[in-house]
């Protein structure tokens, strides 16, 4: 069974304007929501609507936390709701998931602090609404820079297209071969896998079965922390 490569929230930050917010529980979501437009003439087919995609809603973003009136940015959520003011916002998720970010502008439009009770924490919350396109950015991981299949028959395998890093998917014969090697580069990489079995950079791969009459499915994942993965996918054929 894979390992799953959810990751939980924990680090996540929320920044408006300048400054960070503290003391945040929870941020989002955002919520892009796409106007439908009916389109349906007395001659749509079999009698179903038919829908085109209209103007995109960014909506709101809800922050939580606790109340810290001395916090420069929490302050400064009422103060520019006071006065109008939009800024720019950043979510900026942990680390693992690929140095992911939201960032748009906005306008507050809605701020509470309370309950205040004996023993428990004083909460906040504020409402974004959110203008324009809202933009997600997400760190690219690091491509191969080389990828080599070596067949137990005729040596070395040209692939179609030929390697290229940035090229995420190829093919090739392998009618003449029993078994097959992979051997991905990629030193900036913290781990490659094939088939999801970790291979050093510049090594060769365990050998692979070729299938009669089939295909064969190679899949190359090149790792690094606060990146995207790399997925490079490579089918074989034998006799097809």
């Amino acid at each position: 069974m894979a390992v799953t490569e959810a990751k939980i929230g924990y680090g996540t930050t929320f920044k408006w304007g300048a400054n960070f917010v503290a003391e945040i529980t929870r941020v989002g979501p955002v919520n892009l929501t796409a106007s439908k437009q009916n389109a349906t003439s007395l001659g749509s087919d079999n009698s179903y609507l038919d829908i085109l995609p209209g103007l995109i809603d960014p909506g709101d973003i809800e922050i939580e936390g606790w109340f810290r009136p001395d916090d420069t940015a929490q302050a400064a959520l009422v103060a520019d709701m006071n006065s109008r003011t939009s800024r720019t916002w950043i979510i900026a998720f942990p680390t693992a998931l690929s140095g992911t970010t939201w960032t748009a502008d906005g306008y507050v439009t809605g701020f509470s602090a309370g309950d205040a009770t004996p023993e428990g924490i004083i909460p906040f919350s504020a409402t974004i609404s959110v203008i324009g396109k809202p933009t997600l950015g997400v760190t690219a991981g690091d491509d191969l820079t080389g990828l080599v299949f070596t067949g137990d028959q005729t040596g070395i395998i040209a692939t179609v297209p030929a390697f290229a890093g940035a090229t995420y998917a190829y093919t090739w014969d392998g009618s003449a071969e029993n078994t097959f090697t992979v051997t991905p580069t990629c030193a900036a990489a913290d781990s490659i896998t094939v088939n999801g079995n970790t291979v050093v950079s510049g090594a060769a791969s365990s050998p692979i079965d070729t299938l009669p009459d089939a295909l064969v499915t190679v899949t190359v994942i090149t790792k690094t922390a606060g990146k995207s993965n790399k997925i490079y996918t490579i089918t074989v054929f034998d006799g097809l």
